[in-house]
């Protein structure tokens, strides 16, 4: 759970540094990490919530949509002309901060208490 948190506070100050630097050169090579970063990051989360048991895998769809939406951003400022879209780009690090905040929340409740539970288990055994 701890490098989960220590992800999520990465991209976060990836948004930062790109909002920060939108008419930049360097938006493009830093959209494209920032883009990797959150895969590999959710490819993290979903092989934990896998190996879990974790119930509600739709966030494997939230996950699709979300690096659709960062892949267009990406396909716009590396086309011939700069496009920005400062507005779209702000709402995908809103709906980022709302997925920590819901989905993993939920998840990470799910963790603790399944972790409460072997433990009280293995102390019964």
């Amino acid at each position: 759970m701890k490098k989960i948190l220590k992800n999520n506070k990465k991209v976060l100050k990836c948004f930062e540094y790109i909002k920060g630097n939108a008419n930049s050169f360097n938006v493009a090579y830093y959209l494209s990490e920032l883009t990797e970063m959150v895969k590999i990051f959710f490819e993290y989360e979903e092989k934990l919530l896998t190996k879990e048991g974790y119930p509600d895998m739709m966030i494997n769809k939230l996950h699709e949509d979300y690096l659709i939406d960062l892949s267009k951003i990406r396909s716009n400022i590396e086309s011939d002309y700069f496009v920005f879209d400062l507005d779209l780009f702000e709402n995908l690090k809103k709906c980022f901060i709302n997925h920590v905040k819901n989905e993993d929340s939920k998840y990470m409740s799910y963790l603790r208490i399944k972790k409460f539970c072997e433990t009280q288990e293995r102390k019964l055994n």
